[in-house]
């Protein structure tokens, strides 16, 4: 899609990597698309990167608003 001039959001919590610019026209936030918004647990139990509850999440509405979109190509 970046190839065409999209600008690409990739999502996903469980890379154990910061947000960042992943290339040209393609960031990475280290988030999950929820049906709730939920932050980190501040005393997590030991690490299981698979464990919901530890991840950073939002709702597709709130990161719309988050990144100022408010068109959704479907």
């Amino acid at each position: 899609m970046a190839e065409y001039g999209c600008t690409v959001f990739a999502f996903d919590p469980t890379m154990d990597k910061e947000d960042h610019i992943h290339s040209e026209r393609v960031m990475f936030y280290n988030l999950g698309l929820s049906d709730v918004n939920q932050e980190r647990p501040r005393h997590p139990r030991p690490w299981d990167k698979f464990d919901k509850n530890r991840w950073k999440t939002r709702t597709l509405e709130t990161i719309l608003r988050e990144l100022g979109h408010s068109e959704v190509i479907r």
